[in-house]
């Protein structure tokens, strides 16, 4: 059915073999889901999430809900963001986790960011900011020094994008549209303590939210787990959506 699981697999994960939306679903903890694609367009203040992480995300600089393509999403204009729970050691430190976002980029900067949760500055592999940007080194994932990723040349601008980071304790991976973009082996030591930013990153004083690097796009959906997805899930997930 292109789901991204052959049919055994499918059958063995309780799942129906015929339906592209049906498919295997890892026991993987979703923290964070924010959607905005029903929401109405217009100021918002807060935006619910509806994973096991409590509390929602407060509006910062004055985002509003657009269409864009028929889609609703945030916009974001390079000054707006929002600040939710703070993270957790779940998806601290080395360990796994997995972000899944719907992007609509009008221009690809170096480094734009999406999702963001501890700070700058703090050492190498502490932080991470997942980036729509057309930086080689860091466009896609900033860690913080050796560690960062881009896309491999991956992204489009002005098109809606289904974008993916995963990190299972040993190698990061980046996809687009459910294809791999990029990897890398490497060891992450991801600081907690700080709310986790939509569009925004902290500097290291672990309060200013960096001005110069907040995204100018618009965010659909964001999903946040605490455990690394299978390039199956990733594509089933893209599929399905």
């Amino acid at each position: 059915d292109g789901d991204g699981f052959s049919d055994r697999g499918d059958l063995e994960g309780g799942t129906g073999p015929l339906d592209v939306g049906n498919f295997p679903i890892t026991l993987a903890e979703l923290l964070v889901s924010l959607d905005a694609t029903t929401l109405p367009e217009g100021a918002i203040d807060s935006w619910e999430n509806t994973g096991t992480l409590a509390g929602d995300f407060t509006a910062n600089e004055g985002p509003q809900v657009i269409a864009v393509d028929g889609v609703n999403g945030v916009d974001f204009d390079g000054a707006a963001y929002f600040e939710g729970p703070t993270s957790v050691p779940k998806i601290e430190g080395r360990s796994a986790r997995t972000i899944e976002a719907w992007v609509h980029n009008p221009a690809l900067d170096g480094e734009e960011t999406v999702v963001s949760w501890s700070r700058r500055g703090g050492g190498e592999g502490t932080n991470v900011a997942f980036n729509h940007g057309a930086d080689a080194n860091f466009g896609a994932v900033g860690h913080w020094g050796a560690p960062d990723i881009g896309w491999n040349g991956d992204e489009e601008a002005n098109i809606w994008s289904h974008i993916a980071y995963t990190y299972d304790g040993n190698t990061t991976r980046v996809y687009t549209n459910g294809q791999l973009s990029n990897e890398e082996d490497v060891t992450l030591d991801t600081a907690g303590g700080n709310g986790i930013l939509i569009a925004a990153q902290r500097e290291g004083d672990n309060e200013t939210v960096t001005g110069g690097l907040r995204g100018t796009m618009t965010i659909a959906k964001v999903r946040i787990y605490d455990s690394a997805l299978t390039e199956s899930e990733i594509v089933a997930s893209y599929n399905s959506e």
